[in-house]
């Protein structure tokens, strides 16, 4: 079921909010929230449209897989995906892991 969630993200000294649409499945022990942004909702200094965010489960709590392909992205984008992994995850009330 897909649903909606509103990001606030600092940048350069503002708060930037950023609504996207997320889709959470389980194959296994591995979560994968498939994430879409908008186009009314695009920004400059974000630098994708779609993302695909992983984590394992074990024993309820969830551990973040590192996604190589997301870190190509600027410094801005990389965070922001921090943002909303961090911000779904605890909207969905699912332990993650520190």
């Amino acid at each position: 079921m897909e649903k909606n969630i509103s990001v606030v993200f600092a940048l350069n000294g503002s708060d930037e909010s950023v609504v996207i649409t997320y889709n959470i499945s389980m194959t296994g022990d591995i979560q994968t929230i498939a994430c879409t942004i908008g186009k009314s909702e695009h920004r400059n200094w974000l630098q994708l449209n779609k993302f695909e965010l992983r984590s394992q489960c074990s024993g309820g709590v969830y551990a973040a897989l590192f996604n190589e392909s997301l870190q190509q992205k600027n410094i801005a984008t990389s965070l922001f995906i921090d943002q909303a992994y961090n911000d779904i995850m605890a909207r969905e009330k699912m332990k993650v892991s520190k």
